[in-house]
């Protein structure tokens, strides 16, 4: 849903991938964390040369994972929880939930419930957000084993698409 006008821009989140470079870069130069780095460089290159949101800034959740994400006993969706990073911008920010939170199979069908409402430009930054993401989890919940483990998965669910991503 695209955002009020007088919805806060988050700095860091919803924003061109482009802006969110150098952390990145600081983060892969971490050899012994991201063994991977060469080949997460190349996803990065590449959400980044996806094309940039021209659209209307939407509303973001802008922290949308499984942490805060919660679930009813049957898998549903129970609700969403912390609010703390919401914001007006790309909506490719809350999409990369996709890989952190679903395997390849159930990210496909998460992808295809979209249809053509999202875009392939847009599912390329969503990868790269789910880059962004996954990389600030892993090199910042040393102290926090679930965030931790969320990060890895993500980047395993990043790689594990390969470097072209199938729409």
């Amino acid at each position: 849903m695209p955002a009020e006008t007088d919805v806060p821009v988050n700095p860091f989140r919803g924003v061109p991938l482009t802006d969110r470079d150098a952390v990145l870069v600081e983060r892969l130069g971490d050899h012994e964390r991201y063994p991977q780095a060469a080949a997460l460089r190349a996803v990065w290159a590449q959400a980044c040369a996806a094309k940039a949101w021209d659209g209307p800034a939407m509303m973001l959740h802008g922290d949308l994972h499984p942490g805060n994400i919660l679930l009813a006993d049957d898998g549903s969706l129970a609700g969403v929880i912390d609010f703390g990073d919401v914001g007006a911008g790309d909506p490719a920010v809350d999409l990369a939930v996709g890989w952190l939170m679903f395997d390849a199979g159930t990210r496909h069908r998460f992808m295809g419930a979209f249809g053509s409402a999202v875009d392939g430009d847009t599912w390329m930054r969503a990868r790269g957000w789910a880059l962004i993401l996954s990389t600030a989890m892993l090199s910042n919940s040393d102290d926090n084993p679930r965030m931790f483990t969320v990060g890895k998965f993500g980047i395993r669910q990043i790689l594990d698409d390969g470097l072209r991503l199938q729409l």
